[in-house]
């Protein structure tokens, strides 16, 4: 149904869910045989350059793009692991050029309120901010910078912590 694309959405959205509890069923005591959730045209070589490819030439490969998106949205389990990553690593090397001349974000945060001001500071991020580069600088309890080796690049500490923090409640 989603390869052709037919059907009422109704029935999609019921075969989507049948789909994925016999898949989640399947993967906790497996009763099908290996590669039995795999759709051969979704891991062809076709398939992977209509995904990664950037401009697309005509109304056909516009239909094969968007069948492709479809199947990886809605029935991700259907691709192999390994093609799947190759797309979500072509999209980061994607956004990784769209962004790289631009000016970093720099987000300056207090040593002694590390937490308040992680949340404070990031939180105020558009959504579309944290594509782009995010450097932090801390500053130490006199208001000086703090020297650092990484050239503010301490965004890992912050954000682990950040996040931690953040979900622990």
């Amino acid at each position: 149904m989603l390869w052709e694309n037919v059907g009422g959405s109704g029935l999609l959205d019921s075969s989507k869910k049948l789909l994925r509890i016999l898949y989640e069923r399947n993967s906790m005591k497996s009763f099908t045989p290996e590669n039995h959730w795999l759709i051969e045209q979704a891991n062809d070589r076709d398939f992977q350059r209509i995904v990664l490819q950037n401009s697309l030439s005509n109304q056909k490969q516009e239909q094969e793009r968007s069948r492709a998106f479809r199947i990886l949205t809605n029935i991700p389990h259907c691709v192999l692991f390994k093609t799947r990553l190759k797309f979500f690593q072509s999209t980061l090397e994607n956004e990784r050029l769209k962004h790289k001349e631009e000016k970093p974000i720099v987000v300056t945060i207090r040593r002694n309120h590390l937490i308040e001001d992680g949340l404070n500071r990031l939180s105020s991020l558009k959504p579309m901010d944290y594509r782009k580069i995010i450097r932090i600088r801390f500053v130490n309890e006199l208001g000086l910078d703090e020297a650092g080796i990484d050239q503010m690049g301490v965004f890992k500490e912050v954000y682990f912590l950040f996040f931690s923090f953040s979900f622990s409640f």
